[in-house]
Protein backbone atom coordinates (compact mmCIF):
# COMPACT_ATOMS: atom_id res chain seq x y z
CA UNK A 1 0.00 0.00 0.00
CA UNK A 2 3.22 2.14 0.84
CA UNK A 3 4.69 1.42 -2.46
CA UNK A 4 1.64 2.80 -3.81
CA UNK A 5 1.48 6.04 -2.35
CA UNK A 6 5.02 6.68 -2.67
CA UNK A 7 4.55 6.20 -6.61
CA UNK A 8 2.08 8.49 -6.87
CA UNK A 9 3.13 11.23 -4.33
CA UNK A 10 5.47 13.44 -6.30
CA UNK A 11 2.83 13.88 -9.27
CA UNK A 12 2.23 17.28 -9.96
CA UNK A 13 -1.75 16.70 -10.11
CA UNK A 14 -4.65 17.92 -7.87
CA UNK A 15 -8.05 18.30 -8.40
CA UNK A 16 -9.62 22.29 -8.96
CA UNK A 17 -11.17 23.52 -6.02
CA UNK A 18 -14.05 24.18 -8.28
CA UNK A 19 -14.61 20.69 -8.91
CA UNK A 20 -14.44 19.66 -5.05
CA UNK A 21 -17.07 22.25 -3.88
CA UNK A 22 -19.37 20.80 -6.84
CA UNK A 23 -19.05 17.01 -5.27
CA UNK A 24 -19.57 18.38 -1.68
CA UNK A 25 -22.45 20.37 -3.19
CA UNK A 26 -23.92 17.50 -4.66
CA UNK A 27 -23.17 14.88 -2.08
CA UNK A 28 -24.07 16.98 0.37
CA UNK A 29 -27.80 17.19 -1.34
CA UNK A 30 -27.67 13.41 -1.90
CA UNK A 31 -28.02 13.02 2.11
CA UNK A 32 -28.60 15.92 3.83
CA UNK A 33 -30.50 15.56 6.86
CA UNK A 34 -27.78 12.78 7.83
CA UNK A 35 -24.74 15.63 7.52
CA UNK A 36 -26.73 18.06 8.99
CA UNK A 37 -27.58 16.40 12.23
CA UNK A 38 -23.89 15.41 12.76
CA UNK A 39 -22.85 18.74 12.65
CA UNK A 40 -25.38 19.89 14.84
CA UNK A 41 -24.60 17.42 17.24
CA UNK A 42 -20.36 18.12 16.79
CA UNK A 43 -21.36 21.98 17.43
CA UNK A 44 -23.18 21.34 20.51
CA UNK A 45 -20.56 18.84 22.05
CA UNK A 46 -18.16 22.02 20.91
CA UNK A 47 -19.91 24.43 23.08
CA UNK A 48 -20.84 22.18 26.01
CA UNK A 49 -16.69 20.93 26.10
CA UNK A 50 -15.37 24.19 26.06
CA UNK A 51 -17.11 25.29 29.00
CA UNK A 52 -14.91 23.18 31.09
CA UNK A 53 -12.28 24.85 33.14
CA UNK A 54 -8.73 23.86 32.57
CA UNK A 55 -9.47 21.17 30.52
CA UNK A 56 -12.35 21.80 27.49
CA UNK A 57 -10.03 23.53 24.91
CA UNK A 58 -7.09 19.87 25.08
CA UNK A 59 -10.82 17.70 25.26
CA UNK A 60 -11.69 19.57 22.45
CA UNK A 61 -8.74 18.76 20.18
CA UNK A 62 -8.52 15.28 21.34
CA UNK A 63 -12.24 14.80 19.92
CA UNK A 64 -11.60 16.73 17.28
CA UNK A 65 -9.33 14.87 15.37
CA UNK A 66 -12.02 11.64 14.74
CA UNK A 67 -14.94 13.78 14.38
CA UNK A 68 -13.10 15.56 11.56
CA UNK A 69 -13.13 12.34 9.99
CA UNK A 70 -16.53 11.51 10.30
CA UNK A 71 -18.20 12.63 7.08
CA UNK A 72 -15.31 11.24 4.80
CA UNK A 73 -15.91 7.67 6.55
CA UNK A 74 -19.49 8.42 6.67
CA UNK A 75 -19.11 8.74 2.86
CA UNK A 76 -16.86 5.90 2.16
CA UNK A 77 -18.92 3.36 3.98
CA UNK A 78 -21.96 4.32 2.45
CA UNK A 79 -20.94 4.85 -0.87
CA UNK A 80 -18.52 1.13 -0.82
CA UNK A 81 -20.34 -1.21 1.42
CA UNK A 82 -24.02 0.11 1.02
CA UNK A 83 -24.13 0.76 4.77
CA UNK A 84 -25.23 3.55 5.96
CA UNK A 85 -26.01 3.41 9.52
CA UNK A 86 -25.30 6.78 11.49
CA UNK A 87 -22.49 4.98 13.74
CA UNK A 88 -20.09 5.57 11.01
CA UNK A 89 -19.54 8.78 11.59
CA UNK A 90 -17.82 8.16 14.49
CA UNK A 91 -15.52 5.08 13.61
CA UNK A 92 -12.49 7.28 13.63
CA UNK A 93 -12.23 7.03 17.08
CA UNK A 94 -11.11 3.20 16.42
CA UNK A 95 -7.64 4.65 15.56
CA UNK A 96 -7.49 7.29 18.10
CA UNK A 97 -4.16 6.19 19.61
CA UNK A 98 -2.93 7.13 16.43
CA UNK A 99 -4.64 10.24 16.02
CA UNK A 100 -3.76 11.54 19.68
CA UNK A 101 0.44 10.01 18.84
CA UNK A 102 -0.17 12.57 15.83
CA UNK A 103 -1.74 15.70 17.75
CA UNK A 104 1.28 15.10 20.44
CA UNK A 105 3.98 15.01 17.76
CA UNK A 106 2.52 18.46 16.41
CA UNK A 107 2.20 20.14 20.09
CA UNK A 108 6.00 18.56 20.40
CA UNK A 109 7.13 20.34 17.27
CA UNK A 110 5.39 23.32 17.64
CA UNK A 111 6.96 23.45 20.53
CA UNK A 112 10.70 23.28 19.44
CA UNK A 113 10.11 25.97 16.70
CA UNK A 114 9.00 28.04 19.60
CA UNK A 115 12.10 27.91 21.54
CA UNK A 116 14.15 29.64 19.00
CA UNK A 117 11.66 32.19 18.35
CA UNK A 118 11.48 32.90 22.05
CA UNK A 119 15.12 33.40 22.11
CA UNK A 120 15.12 35.17 19.69
CA UNK A 121 12.80 37.58 21.00
CA UNK A 122 14.24 37.68 24.47
CA UNK A 123 17.55 38.44 22.83
CA UNK A 124 16.09 41.56 20.62
CA UNK A 125 14.41 42.95 22.93
CA UNK A 126 16.91 42.84 26.04
CA UNK A 127 19.72 43.96 23.44
CA UNK A 128 17.10 46.90 21.95
CA UNK A 129 16.23 47.81 25.94
CA UNK A 130 19.97 48.17 26.70
CA UNK A 131 20.65 49.92 23.77
CA UNK A 132 18.51 52.49 24.21
CA UNK A 133 18.65 53.27 28.01
CA UNK A 134 14.83 51.73 28.05
CA UNK A 135 12.90 51.36 24.99
CA UNK A 136 9.22 52.35 24.24
CA UNK A 137 6.52 49.47 24.46
CA UNK A 138 5.58 50.09 21.38
CA UNK A 139 9.63 49.44 19.76
CA UNK A 140 9.51 46.36 21.82
CA UNK A 141 6.15 45.46 20.41
CA UNK A 142 7.05 46.58 16.70
CA UNK A 143 10.35 44.28 17.09
CA UNK A 144 8.31 41.31 18.42
CA UNK A 145 5.82 41.24 15.32
CA UNK A 146 8.86 41.76 13.15
CA UNK A 147 10.53 38.63 13.94
CA UNK A 148 7.22 36.53 14.50
CA UNK A 149 5.95 37.87 10.49
CA UNK A 150 9.35 36.26 9.65
CA UNK A 151 8.34 33.08 11.54
CA UNK A 152 5.20 33.21 10.19
CA UNK A 153 6.02 31.55 6.47
CA UNK A 154 7.70 28.51 8.45
CA UNK A 155 4.48 27.82 10.51
CA UNK A 156 1.85 28.02 7.37
CA UNK A 157 4.15 26.05 5.45
CA UNK A 158 4.18 23.04 8.10
CA UNK A 159 0.60 23.27 9.17
CA UNK A 160 -0.56 22.66 4.94
CA UNK A 161 1.90 20.20 4.80
CA UNK A 162 0.49 17.92 7.26
CA UNK A 163 -2.99 18.51 6.41
CA UNK A 164 -3.46 15.35 4.95
CA UNK A 165 -1.83 13.24 8.11
CA UNK A 166 -5.29 12.30 9.37
CA UNK A 167 -6.75 10.87 6.20
CA UNK A 168 -3.30 8.67 5.94
CA UNK A 169 -3.94 7.66 9.39
CA UNK A 170 -7.65 5.96 9.05
CA UNK A 171 -7.90 5.06 5.49
CA UNK A 172 -4.29 3.65 4.92
CA UNK A 173 -4.16 2.57 8.56
CA UNK A 174 -0.25 4.53 8.85
CA UNK A 175 1.12 5.53 11.87
CA UNK A 176 1.60 8.52 13.32
CA UNK A 177 4.79 9.87 11.95
CA UNK A 178 4.30 7.80 8.82
CA UNK A 179 1.16 9.70 7.65
CA UNK A 180 2.82 13.03 8.29
CA UNK A 181 6.41 11.98 6.39
CA UNK A 182 3.69 10.42 4.13
CA UNK A 183 1.30 13.96 4.36
CA UNK A 184 4.11 16.04 3.49
CA UNK A 185 5.45 14.10 0.27
CA UNK A 186 1.80 14.32 -1.32
CA UNK A 187 1.20 18.42 -0.31
CA UNK A 188 4.93 19.16 -0.95
CA UNK A 189 4.56 19.65 -5.26
CA UNK A 190 1.24 20.80 -4.93
CA UNK A 191 1.84 22.95 -1.65
CA UNK A 192 0.46 26.36 -3.58
CA UNK A 193 -2.74 24.47 -5.12
CA UNK A 194 -3.45 23.28 -1.33
CA UNK A 195 -2.85 26.48 0.03
CA UNK A 196 -5.35 28.28 -2.71
CA UNK A 197 -8.18 25.40 -1.66
CA UNK A 198 -7.93 26.07 2.41
CA UNK A 199 -8.14 29.72 1.92
CA UNK A 200 -11.16 29.49 -0.23
CA UNK A 201 -12.95 26.72 2.32
CA UNK A 202 -11.82 28.98 4.76
CA UNK A 203 -14.01 31.85 3.50
CA UNK A 204 -16.70 30.01 2.73
CA UNK A 205 -16.61 28.43 6.55
CA UNK A 206 -16.32 32.09 7.46
CA UNK A 207 -19.39 33.35 5.70
CA UNK A 208 -21.22 29.61 6.73
CA UNK A 209 -20.50 30.72 10.69
CA UNK A 210 -22.46 33.99 10.11
CA UNK A 211 -25.66 31.80 10.88
CA UNK A 212 -26.64 28.81 12.01
CA UNK A 213 -27.99 27.61 9.18
CA UNK A 214 -25.25 28.43 6.99
CA UNK A 215 -22.74 26.91 9.64
CA UNK A 216 -25.43 23.25 9.26
CA UNK A 217 -24.95 23.54 5.92
CA UNK A 218 -21.22 24.63 4.92
CA UNK A 219 -19.76 22.49 7.37
CA UNK A 220 -20.48 19.01 5.95
CA UNK A 221 -19.68 20.70 1.84
CA UNK A 222 -16.59 21.41 3.13
CA UNK A 223 -15.88 17.84 4.94
CA UNK A 224 -16.56 16.69 1.54
CA UNK A 225 -14.60 18.51 -0.51
CA UNK A 226 -11.79 18.05 1.35
CA UNK A 227 -12.62 14.41 0.94
CA UNK A 228 -12.70 14.37 -2.27
CA UNK A 229 -9.14 16.07 -2.50
CA UNK A 230 -7.85 13.07 -0.84
CA UNK A 231 -9.34 10.81 -2.44
CA UNK A 232 -8.54 11.72 -5.91
CA UNK A 233 -5.20 12.39 -5.40
CA UNK A 234 -4.50 9.41 -3.47
CA UNK A 235 -6.55 7.65 -6.38
CA UNK A 236 -8.66 6.16 -3.77
CA UNK A 237 -11.42 3.78 -5.59
CA UNK A 238 -15.40 4.31 -4.67
CA UNK A 239 -17.89 2.42 -5.95
CA UNK A 240 -19.89 3.49 -8.53
CA UNK A 241 -24.06 3.46 -8.27
CA UNK A 242 -23.60 0.50 -10.92
CA UNK A 243 -21.66 -1.09 -8.64
CA UNK A 244 -17.97 -1.19 -10.31
CA UNK A 245 -14.97 0.51 -8.81
CA UNK A 246 -13.39 3.67 -9.40
CA UNK A 247 -10.97 6.51 -9.03
CA UNK A 248 -13.18 9.86 -8.47
CA UNK A 249 -12.50 11.43 -11.31
CA UNK A 250 -11.17 15.72 -11.68
CA UNK A 251 -7.50 15.36 -11.28
CA UNK A 252 -5.47 17.79 -13.17
CA UNK A 253 -1.85 19.30 -13.70
CA UNK A 254 -1.36 21.56 -11.32
CA UNK A 255 -1.42 24.88 -12.74
CA UNK A 256 -3.13 23.80 -15.84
Amino acid sequence: MESHLLAIASEKTMTPIKKSLQFGWEEFLKDPWMYILYTAIGAVANLVIYKIPVIGPFILVVLGLPLQLGIAIYYYQKNNFQDDHFKHFFDGFSHTRELLKFFLIIIGCTLLLMIPLFIIVVITEVSIDIASGGATSSQLSWVTNMVILLYTPFILFATICIILAPYFIYFFKLKAMDSIKMSYRFVKPRWWSYFRFYIVIFLIGILGALTIIGMLITTPIISLAMMHQFFTVTKMKVRKEDGSEAVLDGLVEVGA
